[in-house]
C-alpha cells in the first residue's frame, strides 16, 4: 500500500463521517434546535443542545444514516462504487442497535414517546 492510498482513503472516510454527521446537523436544524460540529477521537461529531421531544430526537438520530445513504447513491452514480460503499456503511453501521448508534438513538426516543 503507498502512501498516497493510504492518505486519499483516511480523506475519505473522514469525509463520509462528515457527510454523516451533517445529515444529523440539518436534521436538528429542521427541527430548530441548537447544534455545533466537533472533532471527536473517532472524527467529527454533532451535539444537539436542549430539551426536545421524542419525534425530534428519532428525526436527528435518523438523519446520519439518510445522509450517508444519499452519499452512496451519489458517489455510486458518479461511477465510484469504492467510495460509496465506504460512506455507505458508516451509515448503515450505525444501523445496528448497539450503544452509542443511530438506532439505539431511535430505539430509546421511541421508548421516550412510549414513556410519556
Amino acid at each position: 500500500m503507498t502512501t498516497s492510498f493510504a492518505i486519499a482513503t483516511t480523506a475519505l472516510c473522514l469525509f463520509a463521517c462528515l457527510v454523516h454527521e451533517l445529515g444529523h446537523a440539518a436534521a436538528a436544524q429542521a427541527c430548530g434546535l441548537p447544534w455545533n460540529l466537533r472533532l471527536g477521537w473517532f472524527g467529527p461529531c454533532v451535539r444537539v443542545q436542549g430539551r426536545f421531544v421524542w419525534w425530534e430526537n428519532a428525526l436527528v438520530a435518523m438523519g446520519g444514516p439518510a445522509a450517508s445513504t444519499v452519499g452512496w447513491a451519489v458517489l455510486r452514480h458518479l461511477g465510484l462504487p469504492i467510495c460509496g460503499i465506504v460512506a455507505g456503511l458508516i451509515g448503515w453501521g450505525n444501523l445496528l442497535p448497539v450503544p452509542k448508534a443511530d438506532m439505539w438513538n431511535l430505539i430509546q426516543a421511541w421508548r421516550m414517546r412510549k414513556a410519556k
